[in-house]
C-alpha cells in the first residue's frame, strides 16, 4: 500500500513533465488556416559559427621579428629566432641548427618572400637558410597555429617560418610599381 502512495505521485509528475517537454507539436495543425507543416528553421552557415582564425585561414603570423630588433652580429637566420618566440626551439650549433615549432617532429615549412620551400629534413632547411644573408632580412614571421598555416599545405602542420627580405616581394610594395 505504501508503494502505491509513492509511485502514483511520481507517475503524475513525470506525465506533466513529458507533456510540457513534448508540447502539442505531435500532430500538424488541421483546419482552414493551415497550409501544411511549418518550414524548417533557417540553418546558419558554418563559416559564421567558426572562430575568425579558423574561418579566414589568412595565415596571420603569431610572432613578427622586425629588422630593427636585429644587430649585425648574426651569421645564420636561425640565430635571430633563438629566445624571441615562445614555442619555438632552436637547437644546435654554428654549422647545423634544428628548428622545432610547438614540439613538432619535423622541421617547419620555410617561406622566403612568399615562395614556399617544401623541405623535408633539417639538412635541407639549414642549406636553404645559409643562402640568406642576415643583413638582407627585413622581418621574420612565425606561424604556430595550424589554422593560419593551412594555406601552405600539409607540411605546414609543423609550423611556418616566413622570411621577408629587403629586396624581396612585399605586400605593401605590390601596387606601387
Amino acid at each position: 500500500m505504501k508503494t502505491r502512495k509513492i509511485i502514483f505521485p511520481i507517475f503524475i509528475l513525470l506525465s506533466f513533465t513529458a507533456a510540457t517537454a513534448f508540447g502539442n507539436n505531435c500532430c500538424p495543425p488541421t483546419g482552414a488556416g493551415s497550409n501544411g507543416p511549418e518550414p524548417p528553421a533557417r540553418i546558419q552557415p558554418i563559416q559564421t559559427l567558426m572562430p575568425a582564425s579558423v574561418a579566414s585561414l589568412g595565415g596571420a603570423p603569431d610572432a613578427i621579428i622586425l629588422a630593427s630588433d636585429f644587430n649585425n652580429g648574426y651569421l645564420h637566420p636561425a640565430e635571430m629566432i633563438i629566445g624571441r618566440v615562445a614555442g619555438v626551439w632552436v637547437t644546435g650549433s654554428y654549422n647545423y641548427y634544428q628548428i622545432r615549432i610547438r614540439g613538432a617532429v619535423g622541421p617547419p615549412l620555410l617561406v622566403i618572400d612568399n615562395m614556399p620551400f617544401y623541405n623535408y629534413d633539417d639538412a635541407a632547411l639549414n642549406d636553404l637558410l645559409w643562402t640568406i644573408p642576415p643583413a638582407d632580412i627585413d622581418r621574420i614571421e612565425v606561424i604556430k597555429n595550424i589554422a593560419g598555416a593551412a594555406i601552405y599545405g600539409s607540411q605546414a602542420g609543423n609550423g611556418v617560418i616566413r622570411i621577408v627580405t629587403r629586396r624581396g616581394w612585399d605586400e605593401t610594395t605590390e601596387g606601387e610599381e
